[in-house]
Parts: structure tokens; C-alpha cells; sequence
């Protein structure tokens, strides 16, 4: 089975198809879901930013390299030296919102939802358990599965 996985040519998936992959496999809701495609977006975007100083930096030892580093070169690396941290500074704060803040919202619609499963049980499933042990169980599996998906399976 693991082989027909990857015989799946990129064509054949469905944009819908993979958010509900997604979806079922890391039990999210659909806005969960939604939030863990931004995240990936904005923790690629931020990585790129990430790189631009190298890049800056490449471009100013090569024309050391090759004698062509002048004045009318010197407004770019001005300009750039200035932009890179600003950019980056961007980029950080909309991928810390996009991944930790939607996992704690995240957190709670799971909760909402697990809360509401449990009242609909009967109640004398409660008086068999211990009520401390249950609570405890639950909720740090919960926690457990939603950060791991927003923290690890998004690796920064």
C-alpha cells in the first residue's frame, strides 16, 4: 500500500482531496485545516526571508571578487542591508501568528468539540471512571496531538 502512494502522479490529487487528508489525519477542523496550509506558507516565506542576508551578503563579495564594487553599487547594498531585517522582522511576526496562535485556537475548537461528545454520554459511564483521571487523560492527549501537529509536523 505504501508503494501506490507514491505512484499517485501530483495531477491526480485534488485540492479538496488533500485539505480532507489532512484534516482526518491530524484531526483538525476545517479552519484548522485552513490555518495549517497558512502556516505552511508563511514559515516557507519566512525561511526564504531568512536566506535573503546570505544572498545580500553573495552578491557583495562576488563584486569584491571581480573589482566591480563602486558607488553606484553601494545604494543597493544600503538598501538591501536595510530591507533584509525588516523583512525578516515581517515574516516572523506572521508566521508566529499563523502557527502558535492558531494552534491554541485550534486547542479549543478540539476541546469544544471533546467536551460536547462527552455530554452527550451517559452518565453512568462517569460514575464508573474517576473523574480527575479521566480529565487528565483526555485533555493531555488533546493537547499532546493538536501542538505536535502545529509544532512538529511544520518544521521551522
Amino acid at each position: 500500500q505504501a508503494f501506490a502512494i507514491h505512484s499517485i502522479s501530483c495531477n491526480e490529487w485534488d485540492d479538496s482531496e488533500m485539505l480532507k487528508r489532512l484534516q482526518h489525519k491530524y484531526a483538525l477542523s476545517e479552519k484548522g485545516v485552513a490555518d495549517m496550509v497558512k502556516a505552511i506558507v508563511a514559515v516557507v516565506f519566512s525561511n526564504v526571508a531568512l536566506m535573503l542576508p546570505a544572498g545580500v551578503m553573495y552578491l557583495m563579495v562576488n563584486d569584491l571578487y571581480n573589482g566591480s564594487f563602486g558607488s553606484d553599487r553601494i545604494w543597493f547594498y544600503v538598501i538591501g542591508c536595510a530591507v533584509c531585517p525588516a523583512f525578516i522582522g515581517i515574516t516572523t511576526y506572521i508566521q508566529y501568528n499563523a502557527t502558535y496562535t492558531s494552534t491554541y485556537i485550534e486547542s479549543g475548537v478540539r476541546r469544544t468539540a471533546l467536551a460536547e461528545q462527552l455530554r452527550k454520554m451517559p452518565l453512568s459511564f462517569f460514575g464508573k471512571k474517576d473523574l480527575s483521571d479521566l480529565t487528565t487523560t483526555i485533555m493531555s492527549d488533546l493537547i499532546r496531538t493538536v501542538l505536535t501537529v502545529f509544532r512538529n509536523a511544520l518544521k521551522q
